[in-house]
């Protein structure tokens, strides 16, 4: 048995969860929340107030009080967008280390919504079953919406929209307007960026059941045993026209504060939108938060669960979705996918390769075309742009930004001019990232053609060479000719030189 602190720093709340966990089990043993208005000073001063920061230690210290009555496995604190966004990030985190011990991990956006996935793949189950036929998961916060669509048991987009009360507000700070105007300008909006996710992501994507998670979603749950609430559509909406006839002061007072009062009336003229454009069939909001996807997390590494969820596999599944959006060459790209870990398992025991880095170059070589539907010549460049612009759920900033690299990396008369600025960003992952860039020049350039000539690869190592031996039927001459471009890069970083042996199957 083991027993987990989980803490969240949210943009206006601070939570508190233990949980008991076994295998396959967990149980919530004590639940605290605090409200603190982090968002505000980010939104309003683009940093948190010294005083803000002092009540942020002080509730952390109070939360250190709870968990020391418990005999505690591990700790796990993890901070969002106000604290991300603040712009003396570095003085914030100093300061609840000097002031309470704790290091939060500060989740880029989507690392949070990747561990709100595990939250409720955790909390429903037949998760996996229920993301089979068109699923979308809805967070309407305090500053924006996150969309996810899921179809045949994979996830397609996920899109982070600048939709909520706070922005509407900031946008109409100089005008006079009532409560029902607010609502009817929200409602005008809401009907303008879902139409355009509607025209460029769903494509004729059917949606049979929503899933709303975040602080939008509480005041429409109902009691459940199960911790889940499922509604039709038809009760769903009734009940955010009900909420709509409220007045602010009513709202406030049940949900603690006017911030939450505007959140929930967006969220619910959003969600109302959404419905009426999808004719979804089913409503689910789960009763659950980001500390249930760092119980999730924990469990994973502990090897507590049995027949979870391949998350992975849904990252992978994501960036074919997207390398489909940029009309990409599937079969290439397969090839090149399957040669290039091919190498990998080659040298990872002795260069140090881990898991992580294989899910980088497997991400990195889906990836690798997806500019030239903006400019071949500079493919690169354009593909290094779209990855950054994009949402990878799963994948932090950082990584993000390593697997643009790495395709980057990979256009060889790029390599040298890049050298000092990779040091300076990416200090000891810079080796990383040329290692596997490395790779997917190699894997590429043995597909130059994208035909797939290759019937079979086999590899040997003798001591400063490493023989790629390649079987085709076809002429193979154009690859092993121009095959010296990628070879220099991999002999300078793994001080190997590669051969390429061709031998041709003429039976």
């Amino acid at each position: 048995m083991k027993i987990l602190a989980a803490i969240c720093i949210e943009s206006y709340e601070m939570e508190l969860k233990l949980f008991e966990i076994k295998k396959n089990v967990r149980k919530e043993l004590c639940c605290a929340r605090q409200r603190l208005e982090l968002g505000k000073d980010t939104f309003r001063y683009k940093r948190l107030q010294n005083a803000t920061i002092r009540k942020l230690c002080e509730v952390l210290s109070r939360f250190q009080q709870t968990i020391k009555e418990y005999p505690i496995d591990s700790i796990r604190i993890c901070a969002t967008t106000a604290v991300r966004e603040a712009k003396n990030l570095p003085i914030i985190l100093e300061q609840i280390w000097l002031q309470t011990g704790l290091k939060p991990l500060v989740l880029s956006n989507s690392e949070q919504r990747f561990l709100e996935y595990k939250a409720i793949a955790l909390n429903i189950k037949g998760f996996s079953e229920l993301i089979q036929s068109g699923t979308a998961i809805l967070e309407a916060g305090s500053g924006s919406l996150q969309l996810s669509l899921f179809q045949a048991g994979k996830p397609l987009i996920t899109q982070n929209i600048p939709l909520s009360a706070k922005r509407l507000k900031e946008q109409l700070e100089k005008n006079d307007y009532t409560y029902e105007q607010f609502e009817d300008f929200m409602k005008e909006l809401a009907d303008y960026r879902l139409g355009e996710f509607e025209r460029y992501y769903l494509k004729g994507n059917s949606i049979g059941q929503i899933v709303l998670f975040g602080e939008g979603a509480r005041a429409f749950v109902k009691n459940s045993d199960d911790g889940l609430c499922i509604l039709k559509s038809g009760e769903f909406l009734e009940s955010c026209r009900k909420l709509k006839q409220k007045s602010p002061d009513w709202i406030e007072q049940r949900l603690g504060g006017a911030e939450n009062s505007e959140t929930l009336q967006a969220a619910s003229v959003i969600y109302e939108s959404f419905l009426t454009m999808t004719q979804a069939k089913k409503v689910i909001i789960p009763e659950i938060d980001l500390n249930d996807g760092i119980c999730y997390e924990y469990m994973q590494e502990k090897g507590l669960l049995e027949n979870e969820h391949n998350f992975e596999e849904d990252i992978l599944n994501a960036a074919w979705d997207m390398a489909e959006r940029y009309q990409c060459d599937r079969n290439h790209s397969s090839f090149v996918l399957k040669t290039a870990i091919l190498l990998f398992d080659g040298l990872k025991k002795k260069y140090g390769l881990t898991k992580r880095d294989r899910l980088l170059l497997e991400l990195s070589v889906i990836l690798h075309d997806c500019g030239k539907f903006v400019s071949i010549v500079k493919a690169a460049e354009c593909t290094y742009n779209i990855i950054l612009a994009s949402e990878v759920m799963g994948l932090s900033h950082k990584e993000r930004k390593m697997v643009a690299e790495i395709i980057r990396q990979s256009a060889l008369k790029t390599e040298r001019t890049l050298d000092m600025e990779l040091e300076e960003e990416f200090m000891e992952d810079g080796i990383r990232i040329r290692k596997l860039s490395a790779l997917l020049s190699i894997a590429d350039f043995m597909d130059l053609s994208h035909r797939q000539k290759v019937l079979g690869i086999r590899l040997k190592q003798e001591k400063t060479e490493w023989k790629l031996t390649v079987k085709t039927k076809q002429d193979y001459r154009l690859e092993r000719s121009l095959f010296h471009e990628a070879a220099g890069q991999f002999e300078e970083i793994y001080q190997l030189k590669p051969v390429l042996i061709w031998k041709r199957d003429d039976n």
